[in-house]
């Protein structure tokens, strides 16, 4: 699957469902930290490689770089880095 179509499928999970609890009432609060350890991951690609991926062209631009930006590339890499992370390596 290329990184575009894994940004197709995934649509912004973490910030679609507002899974930083921004939204939620109190009931809302205790089903995500229930569900903590799970939704961590989801933030970890929202905050760690989404916000950070930029497009191929620009990634090859100094200013880009310096900033912390990067391409379908590394994002990718950065993916399977944390699916190697999980129990099973498992998605």
């Amino acid at each position: 699957m290329s990184f575009a179509d894994f940004c197709a499928e995934y649509d912004n999970f973490y910030w679609s469902f507002a899974l930083d609890g921004h939204e939620s009432d109190q009931a809302g609060q205790i089903l995500l930290a229930k569900y903590a350890a799970r939704v961590a991951l989801h933030q970890t690609v929202a905050v760690t490689i989404l916000a950070k991926a930029c497009s191929d062209a620009d990634a090859a631009k100094e200013s880009y770089r310096a900033a912390g930006r990067f391409g379908s590339t590394e994002a990718v890499s950065r993916l399977k880095l944390v699916v190697a992370g999980l129990p099973g390596g498992e998605a």
